[in-house]
């Protein structure tokens, strides 16, 4: 068998380099002065016959060879030899691999190239959560969205009042009824401090989801290096401790047909978990999104079920004047995404840290 690789050898090299070979003869000091070259040289010493002699001998033709091409001189040729039978092992070893032995080395590469992606993706999930990375009451498109959204509904809750002095005026309204005024003001105080309020809610949610994360790095570096460096520090260890329970999975030797089922039940629960963390990351960008839509519309909410909640209007008082209720719903779930989304984070990263010590290990 070793014959016939370096046989493949050779003749992959005699048949790619033909116009090397040829420079080399008419290039090297030795053509120059006369004498033979170096590939000359080697081929009288070792004729391409003799190399189907013994591997030994095959070997030392073939190191001898390459030296020649390379114009490497004779005393470079010992670790040309020694790194073609290094390659030559290792391809005779891959060509030995029994089916078992195929199928570990794929549950293993499967293992490293998983743990791989799965630990970028949860550094870049623990990166969007990082309240670091965004800007929300200060983010410029915010703070412009927000001056336009407040002009209309100032001029929405305007033309509330002037409808509300009409019905003063017609008896439509009583003038000892204060409710409707009184909350034409409340609106416009807090459609002018709505973006301030919004700020303070997702301060909050911020503020968990920085003591979530915090609590999740803090055990790899004992908490005293910057947070990218403990969340780097966390990230190989996820890493390390799946691409471990990959490796240690199971006898390779058992059943052919067992090990191919849980060869293909391995690919698949990895193609899942790559496609969740996925998932979980656009899901993660998705809320960062709607809290700037959602901090931009906020006078308009407010001042819509104001204006529009009292008049029976068809097709437009129900839906407007639900609409604040609709923007609270959803800033509250969005808001809430955050520090639920980092405190399963840190549930995971806490049984990791126990990994070494559980049931599975003993």
């Amino acid at each position: 068998m070793k014959k016939i690789i370096f046989t493949i050898f050779l003749v992959l090299f005699l048949a790619v380099n033909p116009g090397l070979v040829k420079a080399a003869d008419q290039v090297t000091p030795a053509a120059a002065a006369g004498n033979k070259s170096p590939w000359q040289q080697i081929a009288d010493k070792c004729p391409v016959s003799e190399i189907f002699g013994s591997a030994d001998k095959a070997g030392s033709c073939l190191a001898g060879y390459a030296a020649a091409i390379a114009l490497m001189p004779y005393e470079a040729a010992g670790e040309v030899t020694d790194f073609i039978e290094t390659a030559t092992d290792k391809f005779e070893t891959i060509f030995n691999l029994s089916i078992e032995g195929i199928i570990a080395r794929i549950v293993k590469a499967v293992g490293y190239i998983v743990g791989f992606i799965v630990a970028q993706e949860m550094y870049i999930v623990s990166i969007v959560l990082s309240p670091d990375t965004f800007q929300y009451a200060t983010f410029p498109a915010v703070q412009v969205g927000f001056y336009v959204s407040l002009q209309i509904a100032n001029g929405l809750l305007a033309i509330g009042l002037v409808i509300l002095a009409n019905k003063f005026i017609l008896g439509i309204e009583s003038y000892g009824n204060l409710q409707s005024l009184s909350r034409y003001l409340i609106t416009a105080l807090l459609i002018n401090f709505s973006l301030l309020m919004a700020s303070y809610l997702v301060g909050i949610s911020n503020f968990l989801t920085i003591a979530f994360l915090n609590f999740a790095t803090m055990p790899q570096t004992g908490g005293t290096d910057s947070y990218a460096v403990r969340l780097m520090a966390t990230m190989n260890q996820f890493s390390e401790v799946f691409s471990g329970l990959i490796a240690d999975y199971g006898d390779f030797s058992q059943d052919i047909f067992a090990n191919i089922a849980i060869l293909l039940i391995l690919i698949v629960f990895s193609l899942f978990l790559i496609m969740i963390l996925g998932a979980i990351i656009i899901s993660l960008l998705t809320r960062v999104i709607a809290l700037w839509i959602l901090m931009m519309i906020v006078p308009l909410a407010i001042a819509a079920d104001t204006v529009f909640g009292g008049m029976n209007i068809p097709g437009i008082a129900g839906k407007a004047g639900n609409l604040f209720n609709s923007w609270m719903s959803d800033f509250i779930k969005w808001i809430s995404f955050g520090p639920i989304m980092a405190g399963v984070i840190w549930f995971v990263f806490l049984i990791m840290g126990q990994e070494s010590s559980a049931f599975w290990r003993r």
